[in-house]
């Protein structure tokens, strides 16, 4: 929870930075992206390690974990967006 939820929401920002890119107009937007982008992480690295293979295609029968992970996911992008806007504001 803090590598998420910490972590990659500075990383975020940090990329943002180095890559000398302005944050998006419509910081809540941007977060949303992110938040949707950060969905291929589950995909890609935690369901194949529960042995579900990518995209979690062979994960317990009525389980739909590309779907849980993505509405998941873009609630938090929105938080990370919400947070960067109100820390603009500041």
């Amino acid at each position: 929870l803090l590598i998420g939820g910490g972590g990659v929401a500075l990383l975020y920002a940090g990329v943002l930075q180095v890559a000398g890119w302005t944050l998006p107009a419509q910081r809540l937007w941007g977060g949303v992206a992110f938040g949707a982008a950060t969905s291929l992480l589950p995909w890609l690295l935690l369901l194949p390690a529960f042995g579900w293979g990518s995209f979690g295609r062979r994960g317990p029968r009525g389980s739909n974990a590309l779907l849980a992970s993505t509405v998941s996911h873009l609630p938090y992008g929105l938080g990370v967006g919400a947070v960067m806007a109100l820390g603009s504001i500041l």
